[in-house]
């Protein structure tokens, strides 16, 4: 009855092992992670809204840019230990469904 539990603790540990190696090659390639014109990328809510971030230690980390749909913007805090996406509403979402690497 235990040889399932430890067949699953096996292969969790092999995925976490996995998981947590050294990071892999960049695969952005050679765009940067925040572009030089970063303001075309930001409505005017998400720019007011960065703006008042950026008083509470928030900065802008990158910006994803997609093909075909659009950008996600995504802030850090100051102690870089938080992430959360900039909405186009000018919300923060610091759970956001989008896996990132840092």
């Amino acid at each position: 009855m235990l040889d399932p539990i430890r067949n699953f603790n096996a292969d969790f540990d092999a995925i976490f092992d996995e998981a947590v190696q050294a990071p892999k090659e960049d695969v952005r390639g050679s765009r940067n992670a925040l572009p030089a014109d970063v303001l075309y990328y930001l409505n005017e809510v998400q720019r007011l809204a960065l703006h008042s971030l950026e008083n509470f230690g928030w900065q802008l980390a990158f910006i994803r840019r997609p093909l075909f749909v659009p950008p996600i913007v995504v802030v850090k805090n100051s102690e870089q230990s938080k992430f959360a996406v900039l909405e186009e509403d000018g919300s923060v979402n610091l759970s956001p469904l989008a896996k990132w690497r840092h």
